[in-house]
């Protein structure tokens, strides 16, 4: 008999139907320094939840991003009573920081900010999101094989400052 936990003893939290996709930048580390409480360090390698959600192509990361961009597009968030969240369908671009606990080397997330264009999701259950209008476009083309995937992100902060795009085609060919 294992010592682990079965999955259906885990209580349920959440569940989210969503996409997310996750950008690794490598920045200047003095902005990012500033951002994270004691006794918290950035620390460039993301844990092993953020490499696995990368999937087979780790290799893809940039090297050693202390920087995460995650695009989200929820399509339905509910809590752990099965009921509608507040944030049930939305858009939105979040900030974190990959870091480590000097006392005990534990590493995760620092997250800082999100905006959402969902106003019901400001200022949010971290107090950190700003309302904003997040856009995204995606268009899937199939043929035979192979498939094109064109997906198209676009922020802009309600008080300005930020505007960010992120457009990618990825062809995929299994000849």
């Amino acid at each position: 008999m294992s010592n682990h936990k079965q999955y259906r003893d885990y209580p349920l939290v959440d569940a989210t139907v969503g996409t997310r996709l996750i950008l690794g930048f490598s920045v200047a580390l003095e902005p990012l320094r500033r951002r994270v409480p004691q006794p918290f360090v950035p620390s460039p390698a993301p844990p092993r939840a953020y490499v696995a959600a990368q999937g087979s192509n780790t290799w893809a990361l940039q090297k050693d991003p202390n920087l995460l961009v995650v695009f989200n597009d929820l399509l339905l968030n509910q809590d752990e009573n099965g009921q509608t969240q507040a944030d049930a369908s939305a858009r939105y671009v979040g900030f974190s920081i990959p870091s480590k606990n000097t006392l005990t080397d534990e590493k995760g997330m620092v997250h800082f900010r999100i905006f959402t264009n969902n106003p019901k999701a400001v200022p949010g259950r971290y107090r950190d999101s700003l309302p904003a209008r997040v856009r995204r476009q995606t268009r899937t083309v199939g043929e035979r094989v192979s498939a094109t995937v064109h997906d198209h992100w676009e922020l802009e902060p309600e008080d300005g400052g930020l505007i960010l795009s992120w457009r990618t085609n990825v062809a995929r060919s299994h000849a």
